[in-house]
Order: structure tokens, then C-alpha cells, then sequence
């Protein structure tokens, strides 16, 4: 599937009760905001597998006051966000991220950033690159409670 060259973001989800996202072989490009944008959501899982987020106008992947999520991300290419790879900020719920086999390449902020979540962040990172930040590559900053990252390869 392709969703290319829109306005605003290529997929929105906003109030949206528990559920899931996945995207496989999902090629998104030009977006005029986010590729992904999550907001005020519960328990929404988001998965993608061999997908790319190109020249995203904001983030490629946004998440804000959602609570708890779970992130998947396997073989999937970021590249070229006009702020961060993976946006995610005031969870209420704890967060999980998984990144393997994963490239986040030059983005103006922040490769992956996550702040001002009210409860736990485990970010877990094996056999990926994240290069050509004009920020941070991994930025986590104001989490009430404890942060574990893992990096592997």
C-alpha cells in the first residue's frame, strides 16, 4: 500500500477507544504533518513491517496523550522527518518500544524522542542504525517513573 503526497497526515487515528495499527509493506511519503499521527487514544498498538515514512512535514510517527501504547517497528525505513523519527509525549500509561532491523536517518530533531509520560518507558533497540540527526538520536526527557533502554548490534 502507498499513501503518498497528503495534506495533512497519511493516518490519523484521535479519541480512539483500545485497537491496533499495522502497516506492512506501507510505503509513506510527502505527508504535509506526521505519516502516523496517534492522539487521545487508549491502548492503541501500532506495528509496522517492512514499511518506510519518507519526508514526513512534522514527525513520521506521532503520539500524544495516549494511554499506554505498545510500538512495533521491524524492517522499516525513516528518513527525512522535518522534526523527530518517533514523536511520543504525554503518555499516561506505560510505553513499549520495540525497533529492530530498523534505519531512522536524517531528521531535524530527534531520531527517536519520548517525554513526559506519566509512567514507565522500555525502549528496546537491536540491529538498527539512527544517523544524521540534527538533535538527538534517542532524546528522553520529564518521565515520572523508570526508563530502561536497551541497545544490541
Amino acid at each position: 500500500t502507498r499513501l503518498g503526497r497528503c495534506g495533512r497526515h497519511a493516518l490519523r487515528g484521535e479519541d480512539v477507544g483500545s485497537g491496533s495499527i499495522t502497516l506492512q509493506g506501507t510505503n509513506i511519503t510527502d505527508s504535509g504533518k506526521s505519516g502516523l499521527s496517534l492522539s487521545r487514544s487508549d491502548s492503541v498498538n501500532v506495528s509496522a513491517i517492512g514499511s518506510a515514512i519518507r519526508r514526513a512535514g512534522s514527525a513520521a510517527i506521532y503520539m500524544a496523550d495516549v494511554h499506554g501504547s505498545w510500538i512495533e517497528l521491524i524492517d522499516v525505513h525513516i528518513e527525512g522527518a522535518n522534526k523527530d523519527g518517533i514523536y511520543v509525549t504525554r503518555s499516561t500509561g506505560n510505553v513499549s518500544m520495540t525497533v529492530n532491523g530498523t534505519q531512522i536517518a536524517n531528521c531535524s530533531r530527534s531520531g527517536i524522542a519520548l517525554s513526559r509520560g506519566a509512567a514507565s518507558t522500555d525502549v528496546a533497540i537491536a540491529s538498527s542504525e539512527i544517523s544524521g540527526m540534527d538533535d538527538n538520536g534517542i532524546s528522553l526527557g520529564e518521565i515520572a517513573n523508570s526508563v530502561r533502554v536497551s541497545l544490541v548490534d
